[in-house]
């Protein structure tokens, strides 16, 4: 309920406006008996009840004018209607009548439209600022977070639940109140005609209610699981299509097939249920309105007969009894709905409640003398990742991880960009612990290229700029860094040329060089590079080694990797090994000191190239 108080005070003003045209729409709308009321006055005149019915509306109106009251709003508005000897002609004032029961009903819809407009803007605001918030939100948590979160459930939750919030809160407010307002109206005619009479209707009133109230708990309960069921199909169909070429290059393995259509066939499960739940309800009600409809007309009749009502109140009763249960019907669904609501807004407070395992700090940094990693311990669900780690960088200085898989090289990457926090030890820059400097001045010293290249589905230029206000000279000068401008303007167009999905359109060893001028197009203090090149092949890790060559110019590196040749020319090479440090030295040293190191060169080159 909190969540849609906060994002209603957002808009208040244009609610209030909202709730102010639903009110106009009421009035027009209740108006329509009276019109019709003249119009029954008048046939009823017509055909031979004048006498009769004036009488009993001289008798009436002896006690005390009342418009509410059926049994009379026909002749009082006639004889209003008559006052201003616009017509004498009965059977000639009925078209003035009927002309004003079709204007009501054009201006109700008129108003009625331009209420469904604001209503219209007023949602699609809040459900882009809940979209927004969300996202802002969970782009701000840690990676642990995203470590045991479906991607399919983030955008059901972003996409639908804030859908189904924003929907809701305004056409609910909206609707809700136009219903209300309306059977209020409706309401004062009927008790003014006849109080025992309409206490029936309060019956069938009551009866809706308590229906209402027992579908309420299995209509959220099954709108929570349909959601989660399409959040796990969501997800499913991601991983399927983003990984086409497993797919297709596993044509034997139906694998993929059979988990979409166990998620869909999950997905269709829920939704029937909640279809079944959420359906029960309108045909509950419609049950109840014939029922009402039947012990209304049969009550109607007795009065009718026993004097209590006219022909003229008898009739317009019915008529506005009809009519009230429209509103009654709607209202009682909007709980319903409401319950809908409340299942998509626990599920979106379940993330707006999540706090980042990572804390901001206060301080700016834009430079560094030394980057000093003491006794750093990190667990991943219990299990040992890292152990005693102890390494000091400095500026301008070039370092390389090697070690089997498993040891621990990526982790370490993971915590000096904070990715993480470690368990036990800290990192510093000139002495100052990291976690005291602002995440995004921090980061800002970091370029990273990842054996995994991102790209985005958008020009060669937005991937490197990515966002950055980098100028034009800048962005060309990486790329020629890169070793990535001669095939950039070799596309069909040039700098603007779209690369598709992930860089689809692109080569391994394109996508990696357009990576690396991404990650230097900021000027970097540190370079990162992850296994680089380890996925392409010789000519392409060529192209890529004279890249990063380039990239690691008069700059920090920090470069895990496999392949020994993007090793040959750093400073000084880490052995790890089981999430601590064997061995510190060069290429030559460690060869003789390390026995991990000799072993992982000997099956890369083989001892006949020692």
């Amino acid at each position: 309920m909190k969540l849609i108080v906060r994002y209603i005070r957002q808009i208040w003003p244009a609610m209030v406006l909202l709730l102010f045209v639903a009110i106009i729409a009421t009035f027009f709308t209740t108006l329509r008996p009276v019109a019709a009321a003249g119009v029954i006055n008048l046939v009823l005149d017509q055909i031979g009840y004048t006498e009769n019915v004036n009488a009993e509306v001289e008798e009436v109106q002896a006690i005390e004018p009342n418009f509410f009251d059926l049994n009379q709003v026909g002749s009082l508005i006639t004889d209003l209607f008559f006052s201003y000897g616009i017509e004498d002609n009965i059977v000639d004032s009925i078209p003035y009548f009927i002309f004003v029961l079709i204007i009501l009903s054009l201006l109700a819809g008129i108003v009625k439209y331009s209420a469904s407009a604001l209503n219209s803007y007023l949602r699609s605001k809040i459900i882009k600022r809940l979209r927004e918030d969300l996202s802002q939100t969970l782009l701000g948590l840690d990676l642990s977070f995203f470590n045991s979160i479906q991607s399919g459930d983030l955008m059901s939750r972003i996409l639908a639940d804030a859908q189904s919030v924003g929907q809701g809160v305004v056409s609910l407010t909206h609707r809700m109140t136009h219903s209300f307002l309306v059977i209020i109206a409706y309401l004062a005619f009927l008790i003014n005609t006849s109080a025992s009479l309409t206490a029936t209707i309060g019956v069938i009133f009551v009866a809706h209610y308590i229906i209402t109230a027992l579908l309420r708990n299995p209509v959220k309960k099954y709108e929570i699981s349909n959601l989660s069921a399409l959040s796990s199909l969501t997800s499913a169909l991601q991983e399927a299509f983003s990984n086409m070429r497993l797919v297709k290059s596993n044509p034997s393995s139906d694998i993929s097939s059979k988990r979409l259509n166990e998620k869909i066939s999950n997905s269709s499960r829920e939704f029937f249920k909640r279809e079944l739940a959420s359906g029960l309800e309108p045909e509950a009600r419609y049950l109840l309105d014939g029922i009402a409809e039947g012990i209304v007309l049969f009550v109607a009749v007795i009065q009718l007969f026993s004097g209590t009502i006219n022909v003229e109140g008898f009739l317009l009763y019915i008529y506005v009894a009809r009519l009230t249960l429209g509103p009654v019907n709607e209202f009682s669904s909007h709980f319903l709905w409401i319950q809908k609501i409340f299942a998509s807004s626990e599920r979106i407070n379940e993330y707006f409640a999540t706090q980042s395992q990572i804390k901001d700090g206060d301080l700016a940094i834009n430079n560094f003398d030394v980057l000093d990693i003491k006794d750093l311990s990190f667990s991943f669900e219990e299990k040992k990742v890292l152990q005693d780690f102890n390494l000091l960088i400095k500026n301008n200085e070039k370092i390389g991880i090697v070690g089997k898989s498993g040891a621990g090289k990526s982790t370490v990457i993971d915590l000096i960009l904070r990715f993480y926090d470690p368990n036990r030890g800290n990192i510093t820059i000139d002495n100052i612990n990291i976690k005291d400097f602002s995440l995004k001045s921090y980061r800002n010293l970091f370029g990273i290229v990842l054996q995994d290249v991102t790209l985005i589905n958008d020009t060669v230029e937005n991937n490197i700029k990515y966002g950055r206000n980098i100028s034009d000279e800048r962005l060309k000068e990486s790329a020629i860094i890169a070793n990535a401008h001669d095939f950039i303007i070799e596309l069909s167009d040039g700098y603007k040329t779209i690369i598709g999905d992930r860089g689809a359109k692109l080569s391994g060893g394109q996508r990696q060089r357009l990576s690396i001028a991404r990650a230097i197009a900021a000027d970097p203090k540190i370079l990162v590079l992850d296994e680089a090149t380890s996925s392409l092949d010789s000519d392409a890790e060529f192209k890529v080694q004279v890249a990063i060559q380039n990239a690691l110019s008069n700059r920090t590196a920090i470069v895990i990797a496999h392949r020994f040749s993007t090793l040959s020319k750093l400073n000084k090479i880490i052995v790890m090994n089981n999430g601590k440090v064997e061995a510190i030295g060069t290429n030559e040293s460690l060869y003789k000191e390390s026995s991990t190191y000799k072993q992982l060169y000997d099956l890369q080159f083989g001892r006949s190239e020692q």
